[in-house]
C-alpha cells in the first residue's frame, strides 16, 4: 500500500466535500487541518459522522483496496481523539492504512 499522508488528506477532503452536498451552506463544514469535526465548535453531528465514516471507509476500499473500521466520534484511541481535527483524523487514517 502505497498511500502518502497526503493521499489519505485527499480522501478525507473527498469525504467532508461528499457531506457538505447534504447539507445547507451555514451547515458545511471545512475540510482545513485545523477544521473541529465534533464538540462545541464542531461541525459534525451524528449522522454527520456517520457519513462521514461510510464515504471515508469507502474511498479508501476503492482507491486502495484497504477495508477499515473508523471508530465513531467521540472513541479514543492510543493516538488520542481522532475526531478532534481533520488532521487528526488524517494521521489516525495514515496509521491504519499504512498498518495493512
Amino acid at each position: 500500500m502505497n498511500a502518502s499522508r497526503e493521499d489519505i488528506l485527499a480522501v478525507v477532503r473527498d469525504a467532508v466535500a461528499e457531506i457538505n452536498e447534504l447539507r445547507s451552506a451555514a451547515e458545511q463544514i471545512g475540510s482545513a487541518e485545523e477544521t473541529v469535526l465534533l464538540g462545541e465548535s464542531g461541525g459534525l453531528d451524528s449522522l454527520g459522522v456517520i457519513n462521514l465514516v461510510s464515504a471515508i471507509e469507502e474511498r479508501l476500499a476503492k482507491r486502495y483496496g484497504v477495508a477499515i473500521t473508523i471508530p465513531a466520534g467521540g472513541e479514543t484511541t492510543g493516538q488520542g481523539d481522532p475526531w478532534r481535527n481533520v488532521g487528526a483524523l488524517t494521521d489516525f487514517l495514515w496509521e491504519l492504512v499504512k498498518s495493512r
